[in-house]
Formats: structure tokens, sequence, C-alpha cells
């Protein structure tokens, strides 16, 4: 796998560890008028400390802000990847979040800053189903993945053929019913 979508490293540990199940996506300086696109349906995550800010986590997970932060600026570790599940728009009032914080590490600041940013552009829920590598590959730092930009494309091939899911299908069918109700949104079942 060579697609990876650059998220925050703090963010990625939630997902590997089935704290959360979802992205929220509006989209990066360098996307296309219309905001972030799900290019591509499965991939790896490409961990980026762009950004990222102690207080926009939630207290109990701020220790993962200086966890999960480079020792070396060299390279990056890639653990785990992703299979977009569904895309659902977000409630149009951020005070929907309150009810489902349980289901998350962002900040209630945070959630209110992904609203404001770029108010004409929706703001999107990426469900996934994420998956676990069964060791953490290492890739060689290149500027070219910089910058403000959802997608970026690997050098080299991440092997994910031996990744295990984080939440079997039931669980992650619980879950994602419990955070669209919780939302105010309409679980399909």
């Amino acid at each position: 796998m060579k697609i990876a979508l650059k998220e925050w490293a703090a963010v990625i540990r939630a997902l590997e560890r089935g704290r959360q199940i979802f992205l929220l996506r509006k989209g990066g300086l360098a996307e296309t008028k219309r905001g972030f696109e799900l290019a591509h349906p499965e991939f790896v995550f490409y961990p980026t400390w762009e950004h990222q800010q102690r207080a926009q986590l939630q207290p109990a997970y701020q220790p993962w802000f200086d966890e999960t932060a480079p020792t070396d600026e060299t390279s990056v570790h890639v653990t785990a990847g992703a299979r977009a599940a569904e895309i659902i728009e977000a409630p149009p009032d951020p005070s929907a979040w309150e009810a489902v914080r349980d289901r998350h590490v962002w900040s209630d600041d945070y959630i209110r800053m992904r609203y404001d940013y770029r108010p004409d552009l929706p703001l999107r829920i990426v469900l996934l189903r994420v998956f676990r590598l069964p060791k953490a590959e290492e890739i060689p730092y290149d500027r070219r993945y910089g910058g403000c930009r959802s997608w970026v494309e690997l050098y080299d091939d991440v092997e994910i053929v031996k990744a295990l899911p984080v939440l079997d299908e039931g669980v992650f069918m619980r879950e994602r019913s419990a955070l669209l109700e919780g939302l105010g949104l309409q679980a399909k079942t």
C-alpha cells in the first residue's frame, strides 16, 4: 500500500486502540475547492505533528501528545491503516458533539474550530474500519510528504496483508450506532 492519509499521531493512537472509529475532515489548504474528498477508500495512516496541539485533545488524552512525538526527524513509523466504511455530513451544530465526548479524543474547542474553519465547506465524519500492522513500518521522511494536504503517495509499499482489524464487525457496528444516535443522526442498521 502506497497511499497514506495524513493524521495527527495522537489520533492515530486513538484509532489503533479502538478509542474512536472516525475522523473529521474538511480538507487541507492543498485540497480542491470542494474540500476533502475520499480519493482512496483504503489507506495507511501517515502520522503527522503539523498543527497538532496538546490543548486540542481532551485532558485524558493529552499525554499522547508527548508519547507520540517523533524521536527521529528522518523517518516516521506507520503502524495502522483503514478502510473507509462510510462518510456522513456532521450535524450543523457543534454542540451536538458534547453528547459523544466519550467517543473521541478532541477537545470541545477543537470541534468548534473544525466547524469555524472554512464554513463554506461541509464537515464530514469519515467512519473507518481500522487495522493494525503486525509491526511498524519505518518510512524515510521526504519533504514532499509535508504541507497541508490530506493524501500522500509513499515511495515505498507498506505491507498490509497481515494487518488485523482493531474492532470486530459487531463492536464496530455498536460503536457506529452509538455515535450516530448520540449526534442526533439516524443510524442505519
